[in-house]
């Protein structure tokens, strides 16, 4: 039985994926050692792209399709569940130990949230919301809120900041 390792954040569900309107923790500004961003992009319009882009992001394919590995059969995200997701780095495989802290299904929003447990480079959790406008448009939201994590990690957080600009990127073109 794989060994369970503790959450490093203390305020799982920060970034509210059921929530349409976010008020951003600090206005975006540092809270607690911690650094909060949320932006939002157009990825498509009408039914058929929701319901590929929805499938996609509860199936882990937002993660998969942008530079990250899962185990073979990772099942789709629930609340609670404890999963190590690798990042690829060039050579590099880098494992980001993460808790599902909310799935959200219903009609016009599919959102999950993690966030990180010991061992992950950074400290903090992330969501990824899609939800379909009355327009028909199909936007991809990106939540989070970072801190340096513990012990020698904390180092590699400038570093961590930077990778996080080029993933929030991808996450849109995988989704996309």
């Amino acid at each position: 039985m794989p060994r369970r390792r503790e959450r490093t954040w203390d305020r799982p569900g920060i970034t509210a994926p059921e929530q349409e309107h976010w008020a951003v923790p600090g206005g975006g500004a540092e809270v607690s050692g911690a650094r909060a961003h949320a932006a939002s992009h157009v990825i498509g319009d009408g039914a058929e792209c929701w319901e590929r882009a929805s499938a996609d992001l509860l199936s882990w394919a937002v993660k998969s399709r942008s530079g990250f590995s899962l185990a073979p059969g990772t099942p789709a995200p629930v609340p609670g569940q404890e999963l190590t997701i690798i990042a690829h780095l060039g050579p590099l495989r880098v494992p980001e130990p993460v808790q599902v802290v909310e799935v959200v299904r219903s009609t016009g929003r599919a959102a999950l949230s993690y966030t990180t447990r010991r061992g992950h480079p950074v400290r903090g959790e992330e969501a990824f919301i899609l939800h379909l406008t009355r327009e028909g448009a199909v936007v991809l939201t990106v939540r989070s809120v970072t801190a340096a994590a513990p012990g020698w990690r904390r180092a590699l957080y400038p570093f961590a900041l930077q990778l996080q600009r080029v993933y929030r990127r991808r996450y849109v073109r995988a989704i996309r």
